[in-house]
């Protein structure tokens, strides 16, 4: 079973921005990853709560915001 050895990089996506993937980053972070979010993957009920929940994670846990076809070039490099 595969365990993660050597992942350094945790893309995240999916729904509230400001709540679910703000924990989901928040244990990722303080486990030592690099944290990227799809901006074009993530939602949030508003949208003051989405660019508000970006915003947050970018300052505080340093998370790096892309948009999908950016990872996708990033990764095929």
């Amino acid at each position: 079973m595969y365990k993660g050895e050597g992942v350094k990089t945790v893309v995240l996506g999916g729904l509230h921005t400001n709540m679910c993937i703000r924990h989901t980053l928040a244990d990722a972070f303080f486990r030592g990853y690099h944290i990227v979010i799809a901006k074009d993957g993530v939602e949030a009920f508003t949208v003051e709560d989405h660019e508000q929940g970006l915003k947050y994670l970018e300052y505080v846990y340093n998370a790096k915001v892309m948009a999908v076809n950016e990872i996708i070039q990033e990764i095929v490099k």
